[in-house]
């Protein structure tokens, strides 16, 4: 491999024998799932066959009919066709988006779920636990010490399950990760600031539960009991 210095004092044969003008640095033609491939640009001596222009943001309508206009005027019986660069990029990327949007649907539709088996289950644990409770606050148990004894089994229930699923995680980032020739690295908090999250969510789902077991009046209880 010769250095760009070097290049430029030598000829390409292709179809025909061309000076060598310059030679750029690598960069994405195609979608980050193709790695870097050799490119040459020719310049169109004869006819164009595409031309590209840079467009300035305020005046796009009106230089697409400028354009027109002088087309037409060079090209009297063919169609003008022109397409933005940017959408070709987001074409590439559209299954990719797709995926994203369907994968962030159904995650929402599973928090939403996991949320409303936590309220379920919090309320069962606390009505089970409401005995219990009354003759704790009876001996003089703090309302900080009855929450920490319902929310408790919860904490460990959210941790185990993050366990379980970090490394399934983990994985499955990796595997999609693998289809692209660039790829960036999969940092730790990847992972901690959404458990973080959703612990947050779980423990604001289940908190009016734990509230209502805590500053319950032990009398009405046992005198129910």
């Amino acid at each position: 491999m010769g250095t760009p210095e070097e290049a430029l004092t030598q000829r390409l044969i292709l179809e025909d024998t061309l000076d060598i003008a310059g030679v750029a640095k690598d960069f994405n033609w195609n979608s980050l799932k193709s790695d870097f491939t050799p490119f040459v640009f020719v310049p169109e001596t004869i006819m164009p066959v595409k031309v590209s222009v840079h467009l300035k943001s305020g005046s796009i309508p009106a230089t697409i009919d400028a354009l027109d206009k002088l087309y037409r005027s060079l090209m009297h019986n063919d169609p003008f066709e022109y397409n933005f660069l940017d959408d070709s990029f987001n074409r590439q990327y559209k299954a990719d988006q797709q995926f994203g949007n369907i994968f962030g649907m159904f995650a929402g539709l599973a928090i939403a779920i996991c949320c409303l088996g936590l309220w379920g289950l919090s309320s069962f644990t606390t009505s089970q636990k409401l005995k219990e409770i009354g003759i704790r606050k009876v001996l003089g148990a703090s309302v900080q010490s009855i929450a920490y004894l319902l929310v408790r089994q919860f904490v460990l229930l959210i941790g185990l399950a993050a366990l379980i699923a970090a490394p399934l995680a983990w994985y499955g980032m990796d595997k999609w990760l693998s289809g692209f020739a660039f790829r960036v690295g999969i940092g730790w908090e990847l992972f901690v600031v959404p458990i973080i999250i959703l612990a947050g969510i779980a423990l604001m789902t289940i908190g009016l539960q734990v509230r209502r077991g805590a500053v319950m009046n032990p009398v009405d209880v046992l005198r129910s009991e």
